[in-house]
This record gives structure tokens, sequence and C-alpha cells, in this order.
């Protein structure tokens, strides 16, 4: 009787490790979801740090007077001035 008794226990000890092992199975589908869900809306929000623009913008600007004293140049010498 007692063997019985604790064989009865031991199904259902693993019936209830058959059913908490569903239910964890599930939370972490549950876990792994809210993951990605978190991690597309950091990628789709994420901040880029302003890099010091002083420096390329004082380049261009530059450049563009270089090429436009370089064109007054050549329309001044074709003149022949």
């Amino acid at each position: 009787m007692i063997v019985e008794e604790l064989n009865q226990r031991v199904e259902k000890i693993d019936e209830e490790i058959v059913i908490l092992e569903t239910e964890k199975a599930e939370i972490l589908k549950e876990i792994e979801e809210l993951n990605n869900q978190e991690n597309e809306e950091e990628t789709d929000t994420k901040i880029v740090p302003k890099k010091s623009s002083f420096i390329p913008i004082f380049m261009s600007i530059m450049s563009f007077i270089g090429i436009l004293v370089g064109i007054f140049y050549v329309i001044y010498s074709k003149k022949g001035g």
C-alpha cells in the first residue's frame, strides 16, 4: 500500500513538473519576444551623437571660396586683366 501511494505521488509530481515546464517555456518565449521588441524600439529611436561639425563645415566653405576665386581668376586672366 505504501509503495502504491508513493508511486501515485511520484506520478502527480511528474505531471506537475510537465505543467510547470510548459509554463516556463511560455514565459521564456514571452520574455524573448519582449526583448526583441525593446531591441527594435531602441534601434528605431537610437540617438546618433553629434560629432564636431565645425571643421567639416569650415573646410566645405573654404573649398567653395577657393573654387569661386579660381573661376574669377580664370575669367580675369582671359580678359587680359
